[in-house]
């Protein structure tokens, strides 16, 4: 085997691999996804295992159809070789085939649910994301909402200044400086407001008739009573 291809064998291991694991990220979204030198590795083993399986069953296949094959098996054996001498490309190809088979197997079914790394913050807003709770948010701009809850991003794939939080707002006010809340809007037609997540400063489940207030200190919560 020349260098050359050697080269080549090596680069196309993490490519094999990748095979599986974009399948992989692309269905189980409730793990983390790899970083770009943790994918490299990651594939580069995937690779060399699918490798290996491919090696050994065509291994067999190619022992079988010397030993007990037929006129027709070894005449197709002859014409591969002829078609691709270097066995290290079919090895490659069929392992590639078994990457992508296996994979749709094994990943069959999405999974929804998705990455909270270990964030409390993350399972709040996914607990009430999944029962579409009514809310009420707090801005850094001192506006307040309230509304259903209709889709937050929780995913910590997602950097948190991306994350989007939507809500179909029923009720809408100004923090006072007092930390009460003049709610001086109310909506006949909730309309979706789409707010980012890091302007949000602070949030709550909102019951009915409940008034809040927010105290100014930085970790103060609102309160509910």
């Amino acid at each position: 085997m020349s260098d050359s291809f050697l080269s080549i064998y090596i680069f196309l291991l993490p490519v094999v691999g990748y095979v599986w694991f974009r399948r992989k990220n692309s269905v189980e979204r409730h793990i983390e996804r790899l970083s770009g030198i943790e994918l490299t590795y990651s594939s580069s083993l995937a690779g060399a295992v699918f490798f290996v399986v491919s090696f050994v069953i065509l291994q067999v296949f190619n022992w079988a159809t010397l030993y007990y094959g037929n006129d027709k098996l070894l005449q197709l054996r002859g014409e591969l070789l002829q078609l691709c001498p270097h066995r290290g490309v079919i090895y490659f190809s069929f392992a590639s085939i078994l990457a992508f088979l296996i994979s749709r197997v094994r990943f069959k079914n999405k999974n929804e649910s998705v990455y909270l790394g270990g964030s409390k913050l993350g399972e709040i807003w996914y607990g009430l994301s999944e029962k579409k709770a009514s809310i009420v948010i707090f801005l850094k701009n001192q506006k307040s909402y309230i509304g259903i809850l209709r889709q937050a991003e929780v995913n910590e794939r997602v950097p948190f200044n991306e994350r989007v939080v939507s809500i179909s707002v029923a009720r809408s006010g100004f923090r006072k400086e007092d930390g009460t809340i003049d709610w001086n809007t109310d909506y006949n037609s909730p309309i979706i407001h789409h707010f980012n997540m890091s302007e949000i400063v602070n949030f709550s489940e909102y019951a009915p008739k409940a008034t809040f207030e927010v105290k100014k200190t930085s970790k103060s919560k609102p309160k509910q009573r």
